[in-house]
């Protein structure tokens, strides 16, 4: 990757379609191995890219190596996070902004913590040539079929600043909102609409939610973010306050879940199970693949019971924290 980004590579003014799908990944290669596993299957589209931005700690560059081996032939781009620029060229600049000075005093791990996480994000969307983008983590499930394309691009390029397409929400759920249209083959409604909440009233996620990818850069180059975590919380705040992507879209029933076996990531208590990423890497390392135990989906994120680990005609039950 080179040390900066040359934004030049990308004409906006092109509408050539496509989309690239940016996963954010840390110690969890059986499980990003499914998440990928399932967008191969369940994610269609004229033209799609993948690059997966990643750490490891310990014995999970194993697994990493393992998985690269696998997906990297398929077209899977794998760039591995590693040291920053200085601070005069990653930090300094940025302080000018009096979101991210506020941000940098307040929050001791953007001073601490720093790495190319920042820089990797933003290459793997400068450096691919589709038109539109989407993040991912590596517990993100497409468990449906969920074709992208002209007719979602069309959607988004009519005001590209303003709309964007989830596929995490959907008619489905449990508590969507009353007060949300059918326009055709999608669900719409306005994050920024009193009636709405939960999901319906966060205009940015770093979870399957496709935005024009000239647009998106527009907010991330500007700001300081060091994690998926800051990514997503200091973006939506700044999408907030310049009142940016204001109208959703998603299909009538949603189309990827969250799977949330285990929570790597410390900075904020999400919900998790108790399936340990050290014991799945090991059964990973031994020829073992996830294949969750999924309910029928009405929420955008679950805890699953039990997951199975498949090798070939052998099979392993876990439950949440143990052998089942």
């Amino acid at each position: 990757m080179p040390k900066t980004l040359n934004m030049k590579t990308m004409n906006s003014a092109e509408k050539n379609g496509g989309l690239i799908v940016v996963l954010f990944s840390y110690n969890r290669a059986m499980q990003l191995d499914y998440t990928l596993r399932m967008l191969f299957t369940n994610l269609c589209g004229d033209r799609l890219e993948t690059a997966v931005v990643f750490h490891t700690s310990g014995n999970h560059t194993k697994g990493y190596e393992v998985l690269r081996k696998e997906f990297e032939p398929r077209g899977v781009r794998f760039l591995e996070r590693g040291p920053s620029n200085s601070f005069f060229i990653d930090v300094l600049p940025r302080l000018f902004n009096i979101r991210n000075l506020y941000r940098y005093l307040k929050y001791p791990y953007l001073r601490r913590n720093r790495d190319n996480f920042k820089a990797l994000c933003e290459y793997a969307l400068v450096s691919s040539s589709c038109e539109f983008a989407s993040f991912l983590t590596d517990d993100s499930v497409f468990f449906e079929k969920q074709v992208i394309g002209e007719e979602i691009y069309e959607l988004i390029r009519e005001n590209p600043s303003q709309r964007s397409f989830r596929c995490y929400v959907g008619g489905n759920h449990a508590d969507a909102p009353a007060t949300l249209k059918s326009e055709g083959k999608f669900l719409t409604w306005n994050y920024y609409d009193s009636e709405m909440y939960n999901h319906w009233a966060y205009p940015f996620s770093v979870d399957a939610t496709i935005y024009d990818k000239h647009e998106l850069l527009n907010i991330l180059k500007p700001t300081l973010y060091h994690m998926p975590s800051t990514l997503e919380a200091f973006l939506v705040s700044n999408v907030r306050a310049r009142r940016l992507f204001s109208i959703g879209f998603s299909p009538q029933r949603s189309t990827m879940v969250g799977v949330m076996l285990n929570r790597v990531q410390k900075l904020v208590d999400n919900k998790s199970g108790k399936y340990d990423p050290d014991m799945l890497n090991e059964y990973y390392l031994k020829g073992y693949r996830l294949e969750p135990v999924l309910p029928e989906v009405d929420i955008n994120a679950i805890v699953p019971r039990e997951i199975l680990l498949r090798k070939g005609d052998e099979t392993i039950r876990l439950s949440d924290g143990g052998v089942a």
